[in-house]
């Protein structure tokens, strides 16, 4: 995967153009040993020196794969949620990232710090860190001036590379809209960004990335969601691909504010998309998505947009 996130600049090129499992290396940002947790509000109330936490929803699977090309051989869907995922951060004197830990509704835990040494970089408008082994997580940067979300954002995780088995996933987290705040009437479009992990029908892995549009119908309590423009790198190297039967496009429902429905790739894969809004009053939106096709073909991966 590192030769894929290496290139992540020239994935991330279309997206300008047309418009965060277990065993991570070292402690993270979370909580314990007297620090102090403060909960999410939003990313402008980062305070120097702190460490939050956000909630949200996952999708996990678990898989094995052949080393050392990584090809997957068989995988495992741990579940999919809009709830019972975490993530916690510590941030320095100037609100620098220092380390996190992602821990998923389906059991996984990812833990990367500055202070294990473990790599943290930026790439286009996405966060990157790894442990320079096993595990590696991409996430949005809701700060970068081609994103600026202030309300949620996600990431998507690897671990367990080059040991045969491991977990990988997706996350979307903020600060969910209460469901009296979400609008009773009325439409939005939200406009942002997917990112995933595709497995192709010979256990090929690549990372994705796409634009996405949701737009919502408050009255119906519904979401048309649908992506465009995907690219895809290699996991094992080589430049983003332009990858069109990965677009997806799906009808989803809401009651209490969380939504979900089926979505259908171009290509034919089908699956879920689920999510919540977020924000006091559905400023923002975000969730996950899985689909899955023949074989061990499939993708997993998280989305975001803002009004």
């Amino acid at each position: 995967m590192n030769n894929a996130i290496r290139k992540i600049g020239i994935l991330l090129l279309p997206l300008f153009i047309s418009a965060c499992a277990g065993g991570g290396g070292g402690g993270g940002g979370g909580g314990g040993g007297g620090v102090v947790i403060t909960p999410f509000t939003s990313w402008s109330a980062i305070q120097p020196n702190s460490t939050v936490q956000a909630s949200g929803g996952s999708v996990q699977v678990s898989y094995t794969s052949s080393a050392p090309n990584y090809n997957v051989n068989s995988i495992t869907v741990n579940g999919q949620s809009t709830t019972g995922a975490t993530y916690t951060a510590s941030y320095g004197p100037s609100t620098n990232l220092t380390g996190f830990t992602i821990q998923s509704a389906q059991g996984a835990t990812v833990s990367l710090s500055v202070a294990a040494g473990n790599t943290f970089a930026q790439f286009g408008f996405f966060d990157y860190a790894t442990n320079g082994t096993t595990t590696e997580v991409i996430a949005l940067n809701p700060n970068h001036p081609s994103v600026q979300f202030n309300y949620q954002s996600y990431g998507i995780w690897i671990t367990g590379q080059g040991t045969g088995s491991g977990t990988a996933g997706a996350a979307s987290v903020g600060s969910p809209t209460a469901s009296l705040s979400i609008p009773a009437t009325g439409s939005a479009t939200f406009n942002g960004f997917a990112t995933g992990t595709y497995i192709d029908t010979l256990g090929r892995p690549y990372l994705t990335n796409a634009n996405m549009t949701a737009v919502a119908n408050f009255g119906s309590r519904s979401v048309a969601f649908s992506t465009a423009n995907t690219a895809a790198s290699s996991f094992n190297g080589g430049g983003a691909v332009s990858a069109p039967l990965l677009n997806m496009s799906g009808s989803l429902t809401y009651t209490s504010g969380a939504f979900s429905g089926p979505i259908t790739t171009s290509g034919g894969m089908t699956g879920t998309a689920s999510g919540v809004f977020y924000g006091p009053s559905a400023n923002e939106i975000g969730g996950t998505f899985r689909a899955a096709g023949s074989g061990v073909q499939g993708v997993i991966g998280a989305f975001g947009g803002k009004q």
